[in-house]
């Protein structure tokens, strides 16, 4: 009995122990990792950019997450393709440059702001949603709760009607 006992403890101690590994490994990935990768000779051939954005001003009865969104709870919808965005290569070259830092302590989201972009497969590449109840402007990042950076809204700053631009920049002090 007391053999068993100790078998089950041991067992207990490595999984907890093999678990908080991969999550500390997990965080120092995220730290290190791009978000995706944009040379200067890379075309982007392919490459689609779809946004949904619903006013912050919108009352809704729950929290929205992204699925919400891309069913329909949007005021705004617009998929931009890999023509318009080589004119804001720019843009792109900062965002592939931002390094993650992962938020320890998340807040819910309340999704108004989500935008992915995706492959010429239509495979989903980079996403992020945005803004909930978090003072410190917190976004989710290819799902990971991640500290913000000006750069996730300048990346979208072109493709968004000046009413959205404005509802942004009065939230976040832009």
């Amino acid at each position: 009995m007391k053999l068993r006992k100790t078998i089950v403890l041991i067992f207990t101690m490595l999984t907890l122990f093999t678990s908080a590994f991969f999550i500390i490994n997990r965080r120092n990935n995220m730290n290190s990792k791009k978000i995706f990768q944009l040379s200067e000779q890379e075309r982007l051939d392919g490459l689609s950019l779809t946004i949904y954005y619903l006013s912050p001003w919108n009352f809704t009865f729950r929290a929205l997450d992204v699925d919400d969104l891309v069913d329909g709870w949007f005021d705004y919808h617009v998929v931009v393709n890999d023509k318009s965005l080589e004119e804001h290569i720019d843009l792109l070259k900062r965002l592939s440059d931002v390094k993650l830092i992962p938020v320890e302590q998340g807040a819910p989201l309340n999704a108004r702001l989500y935008y992915v972009f995706k492959n010429e497969k239509g495979n989903e590449i980079f996403s992020v949603a945005m803004w909930g109840w978090d003072e410190n402007a917190n976004m989710f990042v290819n799902r990971n709760e991640v500290k913000g950076d000006k750069i996730f809204y300048e990346v979208i700053f072109p493709f968004l009607p000046e009413d959205a631009i404005q509802d942004i920049q009065l939230i976040y002090g832009e």
